[in-house]
Order: C-alpha cells, then sequence, then structure tokens
C-alpha cells in the first residue's frame, strides 16, 4: 500500500537521501519516493503511523511529517516555495548583467546587454551543474533526449555552457554561440516536453538544490532560445 504524507524542513537532495535512510529502515517499509521537498510517497507492506515515521525522524531533528498538508497557502506563494532557488538565481543573473551594463558596457547597446545577460546565465547554471557532476549526469539522462543515447553529452553539457559565457561576455564567435544556444535549448525542450508528467527532479540548477521538471523549465528553455534568436537575426540581418 501506498501513503502520502508531508514533510516540513526538507531543501535539499541531502535532506532528502537522511529521510529515506531513516523510514527505509523501517521493516514495514519497503519504498519512498519524493514529488517534491514537501510531498512523500511511502509505500509500506503494513500500515506503519505517522507517530512511527516521526520517530524515526527523531535523531534528525529537523524534520516534521503529518499526514495532512499544513494549511492552505495562496497558489503564488506556494509556487514561489518550490522555485525559489531559480528565483534566487534568475535574479542574481540579473543584478550581474545590470552591474556589468553599468560598469563595462554603459548600455550603449541593447545587444551588448543581452548578450551579458546570456553569458552571465550560462556561467551561474553550469556552475551548480559542476557542483556534483555526476548527480548532475545521472538526473540528465533521465530526460534529455540526446543524453539517453549518448551519455558523454550529459558530462559535457555545464562545459559546453561555460564555453557559452566566455563566448557571449567577451564576444567571441557570438553568432556561432547564438546558434549553438538555440540548438542545446530546442533539444532540451523536446526532452523536457516528453518527460512531463513523470515524478523526476529537474536538474537545469545542478542537484543541490531540488527543483520538480515542469513547463518551467520549458518556459526556461525557450526563453533562452527565443533570445538567441534575437541575436541571430541581429548578427545576420
Amino acid at each position: 500500500m501506498k501513503h502520502r504524507y508531508y514533510v516540513k524542513g526538507v531543501t535539499c537532495n541531502s535532506c532528502k537521501e537522511k529521510i529515506t535512510a531513516a523510514w527505509i529502515a523501517i521493516p514495514a517499509v519497503t519504498d519512498i519516493s519524493f514529488v517534491d521537498n514537501h510531498r512523500v510517497d511511502v509505500t509500506m507492506d503494513t500500515h506503519t503511523s505517522v507517530n512511527m515515521l516521526q520517530e524515526a525522524l527523531a535523531p534528525l531533528k529537523s524534520y516534521t511529517v503529518s499526514s495532512e498538508s499544513v494549511g492552505s497557502l495562496p497558489s503564488w506563494i506556494s509556487w514561489l516555495l518550490v522555485y525559489k532557488w531559480l528565483a534566487l538565481i534568475i535574479g542574481i543573473v540579473i543584478t550581474l548583467t545590470v552591474l556589468d551594463a553599468l560598469w563595462f558596457r554603459n548600455f550603449v547597446e541593447w545587444q551588448a546587454v543581452m548578450m551579458s545577460f546570456m553569458g552571465w546565465w550560462f556561467v551561474c547554471f553550469s556552475a551548480l551543474k559542476l557542483y556534483n557532476l555526476r548527480w548532475f549526469v545521472d538526473g540528465f539522462v533521465s530526460y534529455d533526449v540526446l543524453a539517453k543515447h549518448w551519455r558523454g553529452y550529459a558530462w559535457l553539457y555545464p562545459f559546453i555552457e561555460l564555453a557559452l559565457w566566455l563566448a557571449f561576455l567577451f564576444s567571441i564567435l557570438p553568432l556561432f554561440a547564438s546558434i549553438s544556444t538555440f540548438v542545446i535549448m530546442i533539444i532540451g525542450t523536446v526532452g523536457v516536453w516528453k518527460a512531463l508528467g513523470r515524478k523526476i527532479q529537474c536538474v537545469c540548477i545542478g542537484t543541490f538544490f531540488s527543483l520538480p521538471l515542469t513547463k518551467v523549465t520549458i518556459v526556461e528553455n525557450l526563453f533562452m532560445a527565443g533570445m538567441a534568436v534575437v541575436m541571430i537575426i541581429r548578427f545576420l540581418w
């Protein structure tokens, strides 16, 4: 039998691993599956009470489990709680772009500012992927259409992003970089679209932060693909 529980205090994959280890040690529990940072499905041979699950977490001290969702939050707050780390990273990218434009580019050309944004985007996202490259690769191959057929692409992907950071920020072969960006973002979009509905983690910001694979990832990819198209038209016009 499978039951859904709600856990407070989970912030990363390490939290999930600790909880999984604590609960899988209970004889009746056979499987643990996190839906996101707040919801977890527990499969058990015989019913295990919430109190027993909470007792198993006692040594960890940081987590609280319940059988019902606590409170009724507005949808936008619930969305922000799930995507808070993504929102923070995008905020950092925007801040770096503005500072770069103010100090070095003086906002003289909109395309220069756009290239700066794309460069900072890629370096921030690639750095998070490189934090734990092996975990990123394992997650990426679960839904990316190219990585499924060639695992080497998953290993190369963060370094491709680093190369694009250098290309956009220092204007090195910007047309080629824009075309490359468009191609990899469209490939990524196809993979995410096919995987929608599956309870898997999006690894666009690495695995240090937990992020569900949803249409938000598609919006990210299409946003960057759209910017790449604008740059391609600008260079070819």
